[in-house]
């Protein structure tokens, strides 16, 4: 699992004006984190992802536009 990072720029301008302080207090992470995960080629860890899942259901946001899954490949082998 990924962020989205255009997706959560989006948010980030939209419901909090572009403050990283404000999104990252709503969030409960560190405003350096989160410039980090946007602005660095750092990915978000389990922890971040979690918070954001949480914050996503308690504001009605849906986060399947801020998290990427990674493609899954089902390989189905016959039995001979």
């Amino acid at each position: 699992m990924n962020v989205n990072k255009a997706a959560l720029k989006e948010l980030l301008i939209k419901k909090f004006n572009g403050n990283y302080n404000k999104m990252a207090k709503a969030l409960n992470v560190s405003p350096a984190q989160l410039y980090r995960i946007l602005e660095s080629n750092s990915n978000a860890g389990a922890k971040f992802l979690g918070k954001l899942i949480v914050y996503c259901k308690n504001n009605g946001i849906d986060y399947d536009k801020l998290i990427l899954l990674p493609d899954v490949l089902t390989v189905v082998n016959e039995k001979e």
